[in-house]
């Protein structure tokens, strides 16, 4: 499967080393087919309808050469139109002619999902009932065996419910294998049982092995997976579908095992494949039937019962087709014991029209890789190698990196990733301490858009940054009609930080008519109807975003309290009225500067970026003001009897409260407000800054001197005490004895009230529900 193993001049597909040319491929009469699913059309796979067929001309699908991801309409084409650039790994590939003659008209880059399947005439049969094989490669999985038993029987009763209710398939057929260190294991339905009960048949340790030793261990294996196969033709291993799913919906009797909830058949295998995923495991899965067709039936129906058996040789030869070619190191590699073994199994799994499709995790022996892609190659099914996080694949790389250090840190309880794929597959994935992954995948009917994106809601921490990921999922399955499929999906994500905790419950349509009164009567503008629709479209298009998350369950901690019915809203959402307005009164401060060509106070407005809203790939920057500002008078500090700096009492920011003879911090968990005032104390300022005193004037990004008397050591143990609060460091601004500045940064920096005796900028939620009494 990886580049190195497979020619530049081939590409990837169902079906190995195939050439680029259609006109090679009709030469070497191969079944190789190329068909597109578009977006809208995906409901037809419930209604068991063919999806259209779609002819991408003498050249074939183009993929990346270093990380196998195939052209999407994420990748970069260049101006000249003879390459495009990965979406995934950023590597330069060539863009084959055919690309380039249509390529805005190209189904790949417009939809985003193809499908690759075989053609009618390497059919084999029909399928008369489903039959479904999985192997579980459990030798390497650092889980215990009580945990590998409840993920498996919660998995296969999960398969039974959802096999129940599809009347598509009737009294499925399905055997379960894992492998373990020591044995090989067989999981089975006993008569009139809900509760899958394991079956120990033999050793596979020595017969996936390459020591001569070994050989009458593989022969036993051999045998025994021959007695398996035979055993899910006779129906002894299906399930009996005779439970109910009352029954199923039981939780088991050892622990606090629980089922899993009934969600779609293969995405129960990419559950397990999930979980089995972080603890190193692997997995073998083993998907049939082959793919088959009605003409061969009616061809044989004709012929007469004793040619069955030449038959059923000569449809073994129908494989070898894929020993063409083979390489020196492969023809080396084929006289090992290890690949005769797998030859072996391979020839009964294609005896029996079953192909295999391999999914393997982390480092692989190189040279057990080629045995592997040959012995699936074998039975016409596909490998898939999944390589361990490394910066080849940084896209997800980077965001699992970030995830483990916020843990480790201890500044994330909790995080949960769900986003909703153009096929209307829900993904979630919820890591919690000790760092356990779940994937949940539930089928939603209707079309989606390929620029679904990711919601990551963090609790506790902010510290994660929003980066996109371009993601492929690859889907080998069989259809109805038993033609071999494989479906890639591109998809692009934004990772989204939901900032805050749930803090208050408010009234939505109450708060917005409140500042849309008292904000726009405060602008004191002549034209406030350009401010108030800005205002309106600002909002309600995130609280629309905000609502329709709830509506799908994907936003956590959504309640409503016991006397009222109103949502319990993240803080960044109850203020986002308030949010909102400080922007535009922000924006119309900085252009009247701009006009006056005063800069100064235009860099702390600027900088004041206190929260970012991300929603899809509608991204929108919200500048604020301070919300909840604290003010501490400095010049006390000194006069405190004890040493503890953290008893210094908070002031209500007030203009009333600042001095002309006093030095004060402002701070709101993001920006620090040095202010030494006109008139304030030679000796302390001199004890603060020493001979680094700075000149009149507003200092961003300001460092505070280092000196060594009481007053200096006690004012920057405060600032890190404060800083060690928030768990962030503040940007430290100074403003120094620059009287005449303080009014209007606190004029068009906070929201002011003056519905008192005196204007006051602290404690607004009370000052805004009093308000709304009076609307």
């Amino acid at each position: 499967m990886l580049s190195k193993h497979v020619s530049q001049e081939y590409v990837k597909s169902s079906f190995k080393k195939l050439p680029v040319k259609g006109e090679e491929i009709q030469k070497m009469d191969l079944p190789f087919l190329i068909e597109l699913q578009p977006f809208a059309n995906e409901t037809k796979i419930t209604n068991l309808e063919a999806p259209p067929f779609v002819n991408y001309g003498k050249d074939d699908l183009s993929n990346c050469f270093q990380c196998i991801s195939y052209l999407s309409g994420h990748a970069k084409i260049s101006q000249k139109l003879d390459a495009w650039k990965c979406g995934v790994c950023g590597s330069m590939n060539r863009l084959p002619k055919w690309h380039q003659q249509t390529i805005q008209k190209d189904p790949i880059l417009r939809e985003g999902v193809v499908d690759i399947s075989t053609t009618s005439k390497f059919h084999l049969s029909m399928p008369k009932t489903a039959v479904f094989a999985f192997v579980f490669d459990l030798r390497n999985c650092a889980i215990g065996n009580k945990e590998v038993r409840t993920i498996v029987a919660n998995t296969l009763r999960g398969i039974v419910e959802d096999l129940q209710d599809r009347n598509k398939w009737k009294k499925p057929k399905l055997a379960f294998l894992t492998f373990t260190q020591n044995e090989l294991q067989s999981w089975v339905f006993p008569k009139n049982s809900n509760r899958p009960k394991m079956v120990v048949l033999s050793d596979p340790e020595k017969c996936f092995t390459s020591n001569r030793n070994h050989l009458a261990s593989a022969t036993k294996c051999t045998k025994a997976i021959n007695s398996f196969i035979n055993m899910i033709e006779s129906g002894r291993l299906s399930p009996r579908i005779n439970s109910t799913r009352q029954t199923l919906n039981k939780s088991t009797t050892e622990g606090n095992e629980q089922p899993l909830n009934r969600i779609g058949f293969f995405q129960v295998m990419e559950q397990v494949k999930s979980i089995l995923s972080l603890y190193g495991g692997k997995i073998f899965t083993f998907l049939g039937p082959h793919p088959f067709s009605k003409r061969w039936v009616d061809q044989e129906i004709t012929k007469k019962d004793q040619m069955k058996e030449k038959k059923e040789q000569e449809s073994i030869k129908e494989f070898h087709w894929l020993q063409q070619k083979v390489d020196p190191e492969e023809e080396k590699l084929e006289q090992d014991h290890f690949s005769k073994s797998l030859r072996k199994v391979a020839g009964l799994f294609a005896k029996k029209h079953f192909a295999i499709t391999l999914f393997l995790f982390g480092n692989q022996n190189s040279q057990n890789l080629k045995v592997l892609e040959n012995f699936a190659r074998l039975t016409g099914g596909d490998m898939h190698l999944y390589p361990p996080i490394t910066s080849q694949n940084r896209f997800l790389s980077n965001l699992v990196t970030d995830i483990k250090t916020a843990f480790d840190n201890k500044t994330v309880s909790q995080v949960s990733v769900s986003s909703r794929t153009p096929s209307g597959i829900y993904l979630s994935k919820i890591w919690g301490n000790g760092f356990v992954g779940e994937l949940d995948k539930r089928f939603k009917s209707g079309s989606a858009s390929i620029n679904d994106s990711y919601l990551l809601q963090f609790k506790f921490s902010d510290s994660i940054l929003i980066s996109p990921i371009f993601i492929q999922l690859i889907f080998t399955y069989t259809n109805s009609f038993g033609e071999r499929r494989q479906r890639i999906f591109t998809l692009k994500y934004l990772v989204t930080e939901n900032i805050l905790e749930i803090m208050n419950t408010v009234n939505v349509n109450i708060l917005f008519n409140y500042y849309l009164k008292m904000g726009i009567k405060n602008l004191r503008i002549n034209n406030s109807q350009p401010i108030k629709q800005k205002m309106i479209s600002v909002c309600v298009s995130i609280l629309q975003k905000y609502y329709s998350l709830k509506s799908i369950g994907q936003l956590s901690g959504l309640t409503t309290t016991k006397t009222r019915t109103e949502l319990i809203l993240p803080e960044s959402l109850s203020t986002l009225p308030l949010i909102c307005f400080a922007y535009i009164k922000n924006e119309i401060f900085l252009k009247k500067q701009k006009q006056e060509n005063k800069k100064d106070l235009g860099i702390y407005i600027k900088n004041n970026i206190y929260n970012q809203f991300y929603f899809g790939n509608k991204n929108s920057t919200i500048t604020t003001a301070l919300l909840y500002p604290h003010l501490y008078s400095l010049h006390n500090i000194e006069f405190l009897q004890n040493s503890d700096n953290n008893i210094l009492p908070r002031l209500s920011l007030t203009q009333q409260n600042i001095q002309n003879n006093g030095i004060y911090l402002i701070f709101n968990g993001l920006d620090m407000f040095l202010l030494i005032q006109k008139l304030a104390d030679n000796g302390l300022i001199n004890e603060l800054f020493g001979t680094e005193a700075p000149n009149k004037g507003i200092y961003s990004n300001y460092s505070l001197p280092i000196n060594k008397n009481s007053y200096n050591i006690k004012v920057r143990e405060f600032i890190q005490y404060q800083n060690s609060v928030f768990m962030k460091k503040m940007r430290l601004n100074l403003i120094f004895e620059e009287q005449d500045q303080i009014s209007p940064i606190l004029r068009n920096w906070l929201i002011e009230d003056k519905s008192e005796q005196e204007s006051s900028y602290q404690d607004f939620t009370k000052i805004l529900f009093r308000k709304l009494d009076n609307l």
